[in-house]
């Protein structure tokens, strides 16, 4: 039998160099002599690392918050969870079999943490759950009712195979939403060791941020409270598995005063500026539309990257080569000009956003900026 030193846990017998058993105690038949080997590690020597992941209802598919680990690979931790508009940070050491419980007191209600880690994961991945209590007076004093759970899963944050790539990115909400102003858009960094940040707009016209970690699997989560009074975005992505990937994903978009979220589709294309701003260098002429207001052949792409503006159009058009956000504005049906912007989507050699301009008022399209041929 094995009896791993402090801090350790046991890889394996070996004999000559084979692994012949995972168990603590290996039983054999003594028939003849044999030269086995107990092989150790540190308890947390391959889970070591950043692991970031969404909080999921127990009851449902909604996602109200995240939790954000740091493990070194002796097992101490730290942690952030965000829920409900809350932040509550906490800190321990790991159990030798990877698995962490706390209860604690936080803005005076009862929690239950519960964190559990593969220690003989290459790929690094996280389990748990978190609940939190309603509390009321009882005879003895306070009491922890009414459960509610959260669940969760991970994987430690992995460089990208890709390596650090800069991606545009275009959110499209369900077709039935009629508040968005058309499609919410971003800009994704993604680094050499995996960290992910991610600015932008949803379709509503709100400002967002966001910050996050890819797992070994690509895939990358996300969380965010853009609203002061509540609300949420937040899914996952990952990329599509092609050598040069793009990126897809699935994310609840939730205003303060809706009742339930909204689906949001996103994609992303890989953006480089040394590229011209569309895939195909031989389209150079671009029409605008924003809902059924079509303004034909108004733009022109250069494959050097730069572009111009047809004459006469009153369209105005400016673009950040670096990052491949643009703006402008376009007369809407009063023949007011109104602002319009998004991004470039070079795979698709297309530009989505969003716009107040004015449809017709037969119009039954949403005002969904789209620049194309």
């Amino acid at each position: 039998m094995a009896f791993p030193p402090s801090g350790q846990v046991l890889v394996g017998w070996y004999e000559d160099g084979q692994l012949v058993s995972v168990d603590e105690t290996y039983r054999f038949p003594v028939d003849a002599a044999r030269n086995l080997q107990a092989v150790f590690m540190p308890a947390f020597g391959y889970a070591g690392g950043t692991y970031h992941s969404l909080l999921r209802t127990e009851e449902g598919d909604e996602y109200d918050g995240d939790v954000l680990i740091k493990l070194t690979k002796l097992g101490a931790f730290t942690a952030k969870i965000r829920i409900a508009g809350k932040t509550h940070a906490v800190s321990g050491k790991w159990n030798g079999d990877g698995t962490f419980n706390l209860w604690g007191w936080f803005d005076k209600e009862s929690k239950i943490i519960e964190f559990h880690v593969d220690p003989h994961d290459p790929l690094g991945s996280v389990v748990g759950k978190y609940t939190e209590f309603e509390l009321i007076e009882g005879s003895d004093g306070p009491m922890a009712v009414n459960p509610k759970v959260w669940t969760f899963s991970g994987q430690r944050a992995t460089p990208p195979l890709a390596g650090a790539k800069r991606y545009t990115t275009r959110l499209m909400p369900a077709p039935d939403v009629d508040f968005a102003l058309g499609d919410g858009f971003g800009v994704l960094n993604i680094g050499a060791t995996g960290s992910a940040s991610w600015v932008g707009k949803l379709g509503d016209g709100r400002a967002f941020s966001a910050a996050g970690f890819s797992g070994a699997d690509t895939t990358i989560p996300f969380y965010t409270t853009p609203y002061r009074a509540g609300g949420r975005f937040a899914g996952r992505m990952a990329a599509d598995g092609e050598v040069q990937p793009n990126l897809e994903g699935l994310f609840q978009w939730k205003r303060p005063s809706d009742a339930s979220s909204t689906s949001v589709d996103m994609k992303g294309s890989e953006y480089l500026k040394t590229r011209s701003l569309v895939k195909d260098p031989t389209t150079k002429q671009f029409s605008l539309q924003i809902g059924d207001m079509l303004y034909p052949a108004c733009l022109t792409i250069k494959t050097t990257g730069g572009w111009t503006v047809s004459p006469g159009s009153r369209v105005k058009f400016k673009m950040n080569i670096t990052d491949g956000r643009f703006s402008g504005s376009a007369p809407d049906s009063n023949g007011k000009p109104a602002p319009f912007e998004g991004v470039i989507l070079q795979d698709l050699s297309a530009g989505f956003g969003l716009s107040p301009v004015q449809s017709q008022p037969d119009s039954t399209l949403p005002a969904a900026l789209f620049i194309g041929n």
